[in-house]
């Protein structure tokens, strides 16, 4: 009874392997999603909303722009690592400038 469930579970660790299907981009680099850049990109969207709209209602561009940066950032950055520095980059932003 249960070893339909253990099947399920043993072909999500396969992924996409065996489907032939090349996941890579024209510079080489592997496109496809992981868990870490959706979990960070749900991170950054969330605190980018809190900007967006504090920057709406207070009528400050800075943090309106970095929310919006912040929200469309995991859309065009699929590197973890560059995402998650341009993130705190963004994310500081704020209250480095002052206008």
């Amino acid at each position: 009874m249960q070893t339909w469930f253990f099947a399920i579970i043993h072909l999500s660790f396969l992924g996409n392997a065996g489907d032939g299907v090349n996941n890579r981009d024209q510079w080489g680099e592997n496109t496809e999603m992981n868990t870490s850049t959706l979990i960070w990109g749900v991170l950054f969207g969330s605190i980018g909303l809190g900007f967006f709209v504090y920057g709406k209602k207070q009528k400050v561009i800075i943090p309106l722009l970095s929310g919006i940066g912040l929200m469309v950032l995991p859309y065009i950055i699929s590197n973890l690592l560059l995402l998650i520095l341009c993130g705190v980059i963004l994310i500081g932003l704020p209250f480095l400038v002052k206008i």
